[in-house]
């Protein structure tokens, strides 16, 4: 406990100093819709009320004020753009393997160590812009190879990152996007449109891609039985959905379900969190302006 005043020697409860520096993480968090209230505070100390899970991988406090002052600007983009920003991204390729990487954070793209291919650039900004112009392609990934399995038991994995579509028509956009896992970056065959540059019309289903996604689709593609042109989907060595869900957020207050429109120009942030002992994935989706939903969009079971 570094940040205890040393002249209380051995005269703290752990437990108690961790709830506190928690505390204060939350209180000052820059989004003041995550801010919890007086009562709350007083709920948290008193151990009346459970502490919400504070994710290790979250948007930092100047990318957030990029985002939430500046953000993507309509007016300054080409026909069709896609924008992520930290912490984690779109087609970033975590290679599933067995190196020691635990956990990593973006503070802005500027200057990461990303592989960009196609469209893909960082803007002076730290944003990582992903297409530019109709019919185009781009991914970046990351680098590391990624263990996500801890044996005997499994272990829990978690992603969150932040984007907004952005295109010079209100009612048109591109195919969307996808937060990829695979063994490998050697995606070269992939075509664009409703694949998303991360399979082709020959690949696509087959066992032997090994390769995770969830997506986020605009635009509905009949042969692949998309449920409609704004939805959340995994897929599962397929661009065919195991199971998807339109575009929106269950409300915590009164469990509504609410709406959200993918292309809307919108920031939005999307979390992944896989439990590797019980083999379920959770994926939520919530605007930047709104804390964690506790009940997830999606959930399902896949080994």
């Amino acid at each position: 406990m570094e940040t205890v005043d040393p002249r209380l020697r051995n005269g703290y409860v752990k437990e108690e100093v961790e709830l506190v520096l928690k505390l204060g993480l939350l209180c000052s968090h820059p989004l003041a819709s995550a801010r919890p209230s007086m009562r709350q505070v007083v709920h948290y100390l008193n151990g009346d009320m459970e502490f919400p899970e504070l994710n290790t991988v979250q948007v930092g406090f100047s990318m957030t004020n990029l985002l939430k002052n500046e953000g993507p600007n309509p007016d300054a983009m080409s026909p069709i753009s896609s924008f992520l920003v930290p912490s984690v991204f779109h087609c970033i390729n975590l290679v599933a393997s067995s190196a020691s990487v635990n956990q990593f954070a973006f503070e802005g793209f500027a200057g990461a160590n990303l592989s960009l291919e196609g469209a893909a650039t960082v803007t002076p900004s730290g944003l990582l812009k992903l297409t530019n112009d109709k019919h185009t392609k781009g991914r970046a990934f990351y680098p590391i190879p990624i263990c996500f399995h801890s044996p005997p038991n499994g272990g829990a994995t978690s992603a969150t990152f932040v984007f907004a579509i952005v295109s010079d028509h209100a009612k048109l956009s591109d195919h969307g996007l996808a937060f990829l896992v695979a063994p490998s970056k050697s995606l070269s065959a992939t075509t664009r449109a409703q694949y998303l540059g991360l399979m082709n019309i020959s690949d696509n289903g087959k066992a032997s891609n090994h390769v995770f996604s969830v997506e986020l689709d605009t635009v509905l593609s009949p042969e692949l039985h998309d449920i409609d042109r704004n939805h959340v989907g995994i897929d599962v060595n397929s661009l065919q959905s195991v199971q998807s869900h339109t575009a929106g957020y269950y409300d915590d207050s009164a469990g509504a379900f609410m709406n959200l429109t993918l292309m809307s120009r919108k920031v939005m942030q999307v979390w992944e969190d896989y439990n590797g002992q019980h083999m379920v994935l959770n994926v939520t989706l919530a605007p930047l302006d709104v804390s964690k939903p506790k009940k997830p969009l999606l959930s399902t079971s896949r080994r």
